[in-house]
């Protein structure tokens, strides 16, 4: 952080409860003023400690809690100059809390001589939990306009993805309490540094092949057991032949087979275990036996509503090799696809 910097969260921050492993280890979460910086992750990785600690609510044990760019860890709860919403049904129903915030920002917004100091950051906790889906959209929007209106930072923790990209100017990936990846939600969908980002950054989920780099003189591919799927160019920088990797293939990437298949995919045979409609498309989710693989491996993909896939069926999935993301065995990103 350097001079006049205004960020909101924390910097190097670990948080331990007693003689257990840390909740937060070295845990740098920074806002700037006007941004929604969304917190995500799976249940018990630390994200609502991380939002208590900004708050006051829990001890730092080393690092520092800045709010608006002043250093409070030290500083008492009630002098923070903060707002924090709890999850719903914690305290109050979130509607509450959603005229709480706009009259934050309405006494920022007031004459200076009519108004004293408004909130330096919101803190957001799973807020829209309790609602249905039409007014989760409209509700979020309205947080988003308050955060920018008001110029202050927001630390907005959920477990919906769909909700964290939504509201979100850049996405925090945390795991075991620690930050994966923090980048915007584009960047992290199409770059994540892992397996764990990218799974967890997928709507749906993103497929995943063992694979191993085939390359002869005419190109490249990736076998995935019986099946090579080409590259139609050289094999990628930085990776030898033979070598074992991990295919991560997005759900748009991955349809059908037949005419209307993309002309530089390959079919791959699998069976079918779930067939869900979504409205526009249906997805698909299919086991790909690889031989030598105990696991095997999954497809993903969105296909059209009227499919004629069920559950139990053996069909054949268009893939297109150009379109995988690669990691190594153990889950390290080495190659994305061109944006």
């Amino acid at each position: 952080m350097g001079p006049g910097d205004r960020s909101t969260g924390l910097d190097d921050v670990t948080v331990a409860f007693g003689d257990g492993p840390p909740a937060l280890r070295g845990v740098t979460l920074l806002a700037e003023p006007g941004e929604v910086l969304a917190v995500v992750g799976p249940s018990g990785c630390g994200k609502t400690t991380a939002l208590r600690a900004v708050a006051g609510l829990e001890t730092v044990r080393t690092g520092r809690v800045v709010v608006a760019g002043r250093d409070v860890t030290r500083v008492p709860t009630p002098r923070r100059d903060i707002v924090m919403v709890f999850q719903p049904g914690t305290l109050s129903p979130f509607l509450d809390v959603a005229v709480s915030l706009a009259r934050a920002v309405e006494v920022r917004a007031a004459p200076r001589r009519r108004r004293s100091p408004g909130p330096a950051a919101f803190l957001l906790d799973e807020p829209l939990a309790r609602l249905d889906a039409v007014e989760r959209a409209r509700t979020r929007r309205t947080i988003v306009d308050l955060v920018r209106q008001s110029g202050v930072s927001a630390l907005y923790v959920t477990h919906d993805l769909t909700e964290a990209m939504a509201v979100g100017d850049r996405l925090a990936v945390l795991r075991d309490g620690e930050v994966v990846q923090i980048d915007t939600p584009r960047r992290l969908y199409e770059c994540p540094i892992d397996t764990f980002v990218a799974r967890f950054v997928s709507a749906p989920e993103i497929g995943l092949l063992p694979a191993r780099l085939v390359s002869s003189p005419s190109g490249a591919g990736f076998r995935v057991g019986e099946r090579t799927l080409p590259l139609w160019g050289p094999a990628p920088d930085g990776l030898d032949a033979g070598v074992r990797v991990v295919l991560g293939l997005r759900a748009e990437d991955v349809g059908e087979s037949g005419p209307g298949a993309d002309p530089g995919s390959v079919t791959v045979r699998v069976l079918v275990r779930h067939v869900e409609l979504r409205g526009r498309d249906a997805v698909v989710t299919a086991e790909v036996d690889v031989a030598g693989e105990a696991d095997g491996g999954r497809l993903v993909a969105r296909v059209d509503p009227r499919t004629r896939l069920r559950p139990g069926d053996r069909a054949e999935l268009a893939v297109d090799a150009r379109r995988a993301h690669v990691f190594d065995v153990d889950g390290r990103a080495l190659r994305h696809p061109p944006a």
